[in-house]
C-alpha cells in the first residue's frame, strides 16, 4: 500500500510539471496565395492557398516567403517584418481607394523583397510602394503604375535603408516615379538598374532632402527616363550617379541642384532642356 501511494504521488507531481496544453503550431515559413484561395487557415500548402497578400503575410513567419500561384488581384498590403513575395506574370497588388498600395513598416534589420508583381493604383490610390522603415528593400521585375502621387516613395526616418530596384517599370504616376526622400536621420543608399521611368508627372527619379547633408547616395545604371517632367533630379541634398542611362523626351532631362556625377557614357538629348544645373562629364548630348 505504501509503495502504491508513493507511486501515485510521484505520477501526480510529474503530471503537474507537464505543460497544461500543447504548444501552438509555429507559423509557416512558406505560404501561398491564389485567385481561387480563401482567407482561412495558415495558407501553408498550394492546395490551401489564401486569397489576399495581407492575410498570407499575417500567417507567414518572419523571414518567410509568400508564393503567388496564379494571376489575380491580391489587394493592398502592409508589411511589418522580413519577408519575400514572389509573384507571377499578371499577379497584381495595390488598391483602388485613396490610400497606398504596399506600405512597409518593417524593423531596422528587416529585409523585404518584392518580385514579379504589378502594383496598380487605378488612378485613385496615393503611393504605390511606400517605405517608412526597413533595413533593406529589393524590388525586381515589377510594374508600378497609375498612382496619384509617387510610384515608389522611400522615406525612412532613421537608420540606413539599402535599396535595389531592378528590371522594373515605373509609369504613369502623378508625381515622381521613384522618390528617395529620407526624413530626420534616415539614410538611403543603393542602386537602380535597368529601370524604365515613363510618363510620370514629376521626376522619373528624384533624390531629395530638406537639410544640408548627403543622406541619399544612389547609382542609376542602364535605365531610361522618358516623357516625364524631369528625367533624373538631384533636387536637394544627396548624390546621384548616372551610368549608361538615357534621358530623352522629358521637359528637362537632368536637373541638378546638388551633386550629380556621370560616368560619361549617358545619352541625354531630345529634352526641352537637356541639363539644368551643372553636371560634369555628362555624356552624349
Amino acid at each position: 500500500m505504501i509503495y502504491y501511494c508513493w507511486l501515485a504521488a510521484a505520477c501526480a507531481i510529474l503530471f503537474l510539471l507537464l505543460p497544461s496544453s500543447a504548444p501552438a503550431n509555429a507559423a509557416p515559413l512558406i505560404t501561398f496565395v491564389s485567385g481561387k484561395g480563401t482567407n482561412s487557415g495558415d495558407c501553408s500548402t498550394p492546395a490551401t492557398p489564401c486569397r489576399t497578400l495581407q492575410f498570407a503575410h499575417n500567417q507567414t513567419a518572419p523571414k518567410g516567403e509568400i508564393k503567388v500561384l496564379d494571376p489575380a488581384f491580391y489587394g493592398a498590403l502592409t508589411i511589418t517584418k522580413s519577408i519575400t513575395i514572389m509573384g507571377v506574370e499578371g499577379a497584381s497588388a495595390g488598391r483602388n481607394a485613396a490610400d497606398n498600395g504596399i506600405t512597409i513598416n518593417a524593423g531596422p534589420d528587416d529585409t523585404v523583397s518584392l518580385s514579379y508583381l504589378t502594383v496598380d493604383g487605378f488612378k485613385t490610390a496615393k503611393n504605390g510602394i511606400l517605405l517608412n522603415s526597413a533595413g533593406s528593400l529589393r524590388i525586381t521585375n515589377c510594374k508600378v503604375q497609375n498612382f496619384t502621387i509617387n510610384g515608389i516613395l522611400i522615406q525612412p526616418s532613421s537608420g540606413t535603408t539599402a535599396l535595389l530596384i531592378a528590371d522594373t517599370a515605373v509609369t504613369n504616376n502623378g508625381a515622381a516615379g521613384i522618390s528617395l526622400f529620407p526624413k530626420v536621420t534616415g539614410v538611403v543608399k543603393g542602386a537602380v538598374e535597368r529601370v524604365l521611368l515613363n510618363r510620370n508627372g514629376g521626376s522619373g527619379l528624384e533624390t531629395n532632402r530638406n537639410t544640408n547633408d548627403t543622406r541619399v547616395n544612389v547609382t542609376v545604371a542602364d535605365s531610361v527616363a522618358t516623357n516625364n517632367s524631369v528625367g533624373y533630379s538631384a533636387a536637394s541634398q544627396g548624390i546621384l550617379r548616372l551610368v549608361r542611362s538615357v534621358a530623352s523626351d522629358n521637359v528637362t532631362g537632368v536637373f541638378v541642384n546638388t551633386t550629380a556625377e556621370s560616368a560619361g557614357n549617358n545619352t541625354i538629348r531630345g529634352n526641352g532642356t537637356n541639363i539644368a544645373g551643372f553636371m560634369s562629364n555628362a555624356g552624349t548630348q
